[in-house]
């Protein structure tokens, strides 16, 4: 899911080409942010439950029925609201758990 706001910046900063010495800057970017940041696991479990959910699920589903909303069926649209529901609890539940799991693991230390 980055790989495409990885290409927009790589476009802007070095022309439409490959930029070796960009990606080298954000793997050892993401690779410092891992090793430095205490408890990283539930810091992407909160980022995967709340942002994936919603590029994965909500948002596609949403884009359809506002692009086509006029061209849809009955069921389609009852799949497409359902599917945004789902995402949306999806999203919320594991958004929830992860900042309980967060929260907990501050107060123990």
């Amino acid at each position: 899911m980055m790989n495409p706001v990885y290409e927009v910046v790589e476009r802007r900063l070095c022309g439409s080409r490959y930029c070796l010495w960009l990606r080298w800057v954000v793997v050892l970017g993401v690779s410092l942010v891992a090793l430095l940041v205490p408890n990283f696991a539930d810091f992407l479990s909160l980022v995967g439950s709340s942002v994936c959910c919603t590029l994965g699920f909500v948002l596609p589903a949403l884009f359809h029925l506002m692009v086509f909303k006029g061209e849809l069926g009955w069921d389609v649209l009852l799949l497409d609201v359902v599917i945004v529901v789902i995402g949306l609890i999806m999203g919320i539940s594991g958004t929830w758990s992860s900042l309980i799991e967060i929260f907990a693991s501050n107060s123990k230390a």
